[in-house]
């Protein structure tokens, strides 16, 4: 997939470069609208761009999470973009976004340091809440869905560049933003110097910054498709104190790339005690053993690769209330391998019938399908969609059939990515399919 931005940060006028169309030395929203619907169209009458649409993505440029006035005016209603995305920056953290105008003044002092790892950590969802906002807003306006695409990441607060503690939660922010499904895609678009720092250089030789380690081993392990948002047993949480919210001590999710081979995501967000967790797997057939690979360091201001304690260790003995110790300020990532059981509660190996029978097609499942099925007898017949903890999410179906084939469509773009189970219920019996909806 390719995502081409129709300029970058070009709200910032004659400041950052963008000195046309200017208005009081700032771009005017509705010519940069028009003009950047102008470099699409152009762009999709070239013959290679136009056969790969569906691979390629045009993003406009957005100014942050929220539904300010150049994100609103951009995405007006009167007007119908051709482009799929707004692309608003994703940094935040820094002193001038701290709640209540909290200052970090002494780097030094670990009060003043954990105060800011503190609020950085509630900011994530308050960005969760800015995010979910624009999306519906732009929804709204445009009558189809546009997604968020992050031109920009990480934490603004120079004196916490490149230290382990600002990658930690930039990583737990993406986690979460892509768990509600409000990413389209994140560009860490810079190596070196500042906050997007990925490398650092000693003696003119490049060194890897923890932000390079966390980011690389997420991207690998943790970007499947959403199988549970959370995975852990009753769980403590930061009390809400003067000017940041409550939040769980460790975030959590488990991610499949290819629905047998799980990742379980642990993040610690408690920069003053280990935590003991309890892990809470999905409903499922599990090998027993999991290898637990653990990111640490004796501190949160570590901000160079070869300073973090990386372990790799086997265990054989998971399963449901397995406890993992979760060190402060590191990232855990526990693999297993196993089978879903897609079967709910008041269905018995006797009632289920053969799962060619029933069928849903595409899947993966982007937006519209097919549902398949055939009755050998008159029945009342049911087709939900539920989440993996058996809720369900849509009906697809409700209605009395006669004996034959059916074909029934079936609409995923109200549903966020992850694994459901698509469950198909007549008067004599049952039967769930497990579905992927990608987007």
């Amino acid at each position: 997939q390719i995502n081409r931005e129709l300029g970058c940060e070009i709200w910032g006028g004659a400041n950052h470069g963008a000195a046309f169309y200017t208005l009081g030395g700032e771009i005017d929203p509705i010519n940069y609208k028009y003009f950047a619907d102008s470099a699409a169209r152009a762009m999709l009458k070239v013959k290679p761009i136009a056969d790969n649409r569906s691979k390629i993505f045009f993003s406009y440029s957005g100014f942050n999470l929220s539904w300010d006035s150049w994100n609103a005016q951009v995405l007006n209603r009167n007007y119908k973009l051709v482009g799929d995305n707004i692309s608003p920056s994703g940094y935040f953290g820094g002193n001038l976004a701290l709640p209540n105008g909290v200052e970090i003044s002494d780097p030094t002092s670990i009060d003043e340091q954990r105060k800011y790892y503190r609020e950085s950590t509630a900011l994530i969802f308050k960005s969760l809440n800015a995010a979910t906002n624009l999306k519906t807003a732009a929804a709204k306006s445009q009558g189809k869905e546009i997604g968020n695409f992050l031109y920009e990441g990480n934490m603004v607060t120079e004196k916490y560049y490149g230290k382990l503690g600002q990658a930690l939660i930039y990583t737990d922010f993406i986690n979460e933003m892509y768990k509600a499904n409000l990413l389209f895609e994140v560009d860490v678009f810079t190596l070196h110097q500042g906050f997007w720092a990925l490398v650092d250089y000693v003696k003119g030789e490049p060194v890897k910054k923890p932000l390079f380690t966390i980011g690389s081993l997420f991207n690998q392990m943790c970007r499947g498709d959403l199988v549970q948002s959370t995975a852990l047993g009753k769980m403590d949480s930061v009390a809400s104190g003067a000017g940041y919210t409550a939040f769980n001590k460790v975030g959590s999710s488990i991610t499949t790339a290819d629905g047998k081979n799980f990742n379980l995501l642990l993040i610690s967000r408690d920069f003053e005690n280990d935590q003991n967790v309890s892990i809470d797997l999905p409903s499922g057939t599990f090998a027993k053993t999991a290898t637990i690979k653990t990111i640490a360091a004796p501190n949160w201001n570590v901000d160079l690769e070869s300073n973090l304690n990386i372990k790799t260790e086997t265990i054989s003995n998971f399963a449901t209330g397995s406890s993992f110790k979760v060190p402060k300020h590191s990232m855990v990532i526990v693999s297993f391998s196993g089978d879903l059981k897609l079967i709910t509660a008041n269905e018995t190996a006797e009632n289920t019938v053969a799962i060619d029978d029933f069928q849903v097609s595409p899947n993966p499942l982007t937006q519209q399908g097919i549902v398949n099925f055939q009755l050998s007898q008159p029945s009342e017949v049911s087709i939900e969609i539920k989440d993996l903890s058996g809720a369900k999410v849509s009906t697809v179906l409700s209605d009395y059939r006669n004996i034959g084939n059916y074909t029934v469509n079936i609409d995923s773009q109200n549903l966020a990515a992850g694994m459901y189970m698509c469950t198909l219920t007549t008067n004599h019996k049952v039967v769930t399919k497990k579905i992927i909806i990608q987007k």
